[in-house]
């Protein structure tokens, strides 16, 4: 039979409500009709969807530190290079 746009527009309000946790609870005990869990399980994929968006973001942000912090270790190796050149350059035997 299927759904009209305001039942699934109100059935994903009172999702968003209880929250996936008691989503995931309603819908292993069978509390959803067929119509229902179609929508819910659409729904249930949309919130892992969006939370490995985020992992991702969070993933692309540790890389971005790492990279800052390799280039900062880079540069500070070069450093003490130049400088440990320099001293031996100067304080050589004639």
């Amino acid at each position: 039979m299927g759904m009209n746009p305001k039942d699934i527009e109100n059935l994903r309000a009172r999702l968003d409500k209880i929250g996936e946790e008691q989503v995931r609870l309603n819908l292993g005990m069978e509390r959803y009709n067929p119509d229902q869990t179609v929508i819910v399980e659409l729904w249930l994929k949309e919130r892992e969807q969006e939370r490995e968006g985020e992992r991702r973001v969070e993933d692309l942000e540790l890389a971005r530190s790492a990279n800052r912090l390799a280039w900062v270790a880079l540069t500070v190796a070069s450093l003490a290079l130049f400088w440990n050149i320099l001293e031996w350059w100067f304080t050589r035997p004639s």
